[in-house]
């Protein structure tokens, strides 16, 4: 009577055959047949793996892909930051907007703005290099600027100037790294934050380096 032949679940390696003078059987076929029945099992269970495998790799070049369409080329945009007397405690620093090569990055006007609000939503670095001053004359005196995005502030431009001279310059650097998910909430100013009324000259050669790194 007919049977199925159950696969034992791994590799066999031998196929045994009968030979001539062997009974004729089934059974003298079984074994053979058994042992190809063992190997197809098992190539049937490594090809199953290999799909697996490949549609896993699949999934993760895509995911690549992905992340590659959205890391765009590094985009940076440079803003002078003119010459401006006598800036108000809480008051923002004029930035003249400058462009990249490839094109218009920010404001094509080429003009002086106030916040200066990203094309897109993404990782930036924000740079700050400012020469200053204050009015404050207390020996040893702080200045003090910040730089924001929107209302809040996300890092702070402080040292000391060893001189009672209201005209005794310092140099100011900081940097942030932040996600603007939001670019028209998220303007990015510099502020004077001298304590009480202290007002800042920003002196020639101060900069604003916005740098986009990636998309969201």
């Amino acid at each position: 009577m007919a049977k199925d032949l159950t696969p034992a679940g791994s590799y066999n390696p031998t196929v045994t055959v009968p030979e001539n003078g062997d009974a004729r059987t089934a059974g003298s076929v079984e074994t053979a047949f058994q042992a190809l029945t063992d190997r197809t099992d098992d190539n049937k269970t490594r090809l199953d793996t290999a799909e697996s495998d490949i549609s896993t790799a699949q999934s993760d070049i895509t995911a690549l892909e992905t992340r590659a369409t959205n890391l765009e080329e590094p985009l940076l945009w440079v803003g002078d930051i003119p010459q401006q007397l006598a800036v108000s405690n809480g008051a923002k620093l004029d930035v003249e907007a400058e462009h990249n090569e490839d094109g218009a990055f920010l404001d094509d006007n080429n003009g002086l703005v106030g916040e200066v609000e990203v094309p897109s939503a993404g990782w930036y670095l924000i740079m700050l290099q400012l020469f200053a001053t204050s009015s404050d004359t207390t020996d040893p005196t702080t200045v003090n600027a910040g730089i924001y995005l929107g209302a809040t502030q996300r890092q702070s431009a402080r040292t000391k100037r060893w001189s009672a001279t209201a005209g005794t310059s310092v140099s100011l650097q900081a940097w942030v790294l932040w996600q603007v998910n939001n670019p028209s909430t998220e303007r990015i100013s510099i502020q004077n934050n001298n304590a009480g009324s202290a007002t800042m000259d920003a002196l020639p050669g101060s900069k604003l380096h916005i740098l986009k790194l990636g998309n969201l």
